[in-house]
């Protein structure tokens, strides 16, 4: 049954694997663990929203909460506005964020402002198993609130954000929201900041591409940014916590760039160490290098992430998704200010085809295999094994690094795929490896 419970949340195909009823009893559980007086919610555009967010309102009631009914929200606005209420305050985000528009999940916000690690999944999993529902005459209440303004405007004020430089610039921005939650806020953002926003995403809930932000599925925005003589272009996926960057010219920059483009950017104003994925380029390293900070890698998913990063005293994070974290800022993949990122840096350069000359050139091949099981089969464990290589990270998949590259093999944590995700310096390696690898499954 395709239905997943992990630090991604707890995600599944709406109305088949995940259900009202599950969604009403795992809410409750989560509603019983964390006892903070309010409970935040919102949701993506999917139209099987509007079912579970009453189920998520019924648990909560039933828990005595004072539920803000936040409707239509980006992640990244509803995990800000319940860190800023720290510990007085958890939250519950309805969106499947990158699948498909009939999948859908629930993520669960910490009171500290941040997604569940996976001791805390573990510990609402057991909640769920031993749930019993008990009599109560205490039974909340819902308000409307809107989160996005205030993280809107926290954007505009942060000292990293060169606001009024971008003002000045009145930079043209071509986005693509994918219909999704930031449909109507990222326009309000960018406005802020004096851009032109020229929009191809109709309306909020109208899903004219695929949800995540790869090079195949905003190729509508690259043309439109050429066509129109746009001086940058921006894509978001449903919940808008992934970011890809189109260039002046229409050239469509891989979502494995917005982080080393943002890094750049960060590096320059404070240096401090990153924290980004085994999935990753490795042009987080040459940026890194340049700059002489550590990069730490640890296992895939923006919790395991964030972990990391407090231990290990980071401030910037990310993957390879489209995905930047500022832990200052907001502990949670957050691409309205990574675009704010972006165009404060772009004001120091004469325009958005510079960002293409950040990196050293490198290839990469993302490979999805469905699965039934899982598990990695043997036959790719063998090959890795076999490439001869004394780094192999198996703390997350199989992770092989070699002169050339690395090859990273791992069960995804939302989809029942195995990913396979490849990086070389020459596209000749990169076409050998999946030569072998094709021939294989």
């Amino acid at each position: 049954m395709n239905l997943f419970f992990t630090v991604s949340g707890l995600r599944g195909i709406s109305f088949v694997s995940l259900t009202p009823e599950y969604v009403l009893k795992v809410s409750a559980a989560f509603c019983s663990l964390y006892e903070t007086p309010f409970l935040l919610v919102g949701r993506d555009t999917r139209p099987s929203g509007r079912a579970f967010l009453h189920s998520v309102f019924s648990a909560a009631l039933s828990k005595g909460k004072k539920v803000l009914n936040g409707k239509i929200v980006p992640t990244p606005s509803l995990v800000y506005s319940v860190k800023k209420r720290r510990n007085e305050a958890s939250g519950i985000i309805i969106t499947a964020s990158h699948n498909p528009p009939e999948w859908n999940a629930l993520k669960f916000v910490h009171p500290e402002g941040r997604f569940l690690f996976e001791e805390e999944v573990e510990r609402l999993k057991r909640e769920v198993r031993f749930f019993n529902w008990e009599r109560s005459d205490n039974i909340g209440v819902i308000k409307f609130f809107d989160p996005c303004e205030e993280h809107i405007n926290a954007i505009v004020e942060n000292p990293l954000i060169l606001t009024e430089k971008i003002r000045e610039k009145r930079f043209k921005v071509g986005i693509d929201t994918a219909g999704g939650a930031g449909t109507d806020v990222f326009p309000f953002l960018l406005r802020k900041l004096g851009c032109e926003v020229y929009s191809i995403s109709e309306r909020a809930g109208k899903f004219d591409r695929p949800f995540e932000v790869n090079v195949e599925n905003i190729r509508g925005l690259g043309e439109f940014v050429r066509d129109r003589n746009l001086d940058i272009g921006f894509a978001l996926d449903a919940d808008g916590d992934r970011l890809q960057i189109v260039i002046k010219g229409g050239e469509i920059l891989s979502e494995e760039e917005t982080l080393p483009v943002c890094l750049y950017y960060l590096l320059s104003r404070e240096r401090g160490d990153i924290v980004t994925n085994f999935s990753t380029t490795e042009h987080v390293e040459d940026v890194a290098e340049r700059f002489n900070v550590r990069v730490i890698r640890t296992k895939v998913g923006e919790a395991n992430v964030l972990k990391k990063m407090l231990e290990e005293e980071a401030i910037y994070g990310g993957e390879g998704n489209g995905g930047v974290i500022v832990r200052n800022f907001n502990m949670t993949r957050d691409a309205f200010f990574a675009t704010a990122i972006v165009l404060s840096f772009l004001t120091e350069l004469s325009d958005s085809r510079e960002l293409r000359k950040l990196t050293r050139p490198r290839f990469m091949k993302k490979i999805k295999v469905p699965v039934t099981e899982r598990k990695i089969p043997m036959k790719l464990e063998d090959f890795i094994y076999s490439l001869n290589s004394s780094e192999v990270e198996t703390e997350d998949g199989l992770r092989v690094k070699m002169k050339e590259g690395f090859i990273h093999i791992r069960l995804s944590n939302t989809e029942p795929v195995i990913r396979i995700i490849m990086e070389a310096k020459e596209k000749e390696v990169i076409e050998e490896w999946e030569r072998k690898i094709r021939e294989l499954l």
